[in-house]
């Protein structure tokens, strides 16, 4: 049986948290990055905008506690944070169409 933990909905503030989410402008990241945020952490997305959408995020942009970086992660980048959730994935557009 596995047992999953959830993501807390606060911490105290002495356990803030600096996050990375790669793909956080997906779908699932961007709930991810909204969840982490009402927990009082600070959080930094690393995104290439192929498959999310900026919309998704938008509305933290002015949040002090928010960063977004337009980068794609088959390129290497340097990063002090505490945690990662990697939720970018590689993009072949042959892999998906049919044609």
């Amino acid at each position: 049986m596995h047992h999953y933990n959830k993501v807390p909905l606060s911490l105290p503030k002495s356990n803030k948290l600096r996050v990375l989410i790669t793909g956080g402008a997906g779908f699932v990241g961007s709930h991810l990055v909204d969840r982490l945020l009402e927990r009082g952490d600070s959080v930094i997305v690393v995104d290439n905008f192929f498959t999310g959408r900026k919309e998704n995020i938008m509305h933290h942009l002015t949040n002090p506690y928010f960063e977004l970086i337009r980068h794609d992660v088959v390129e290497p980048i340097l990063l002090e944070v505490d945690q990662i959730y990697h939720l970018a994935g590689a993009y072949t557009r042959s892999r998906y169409s049919s044609t």
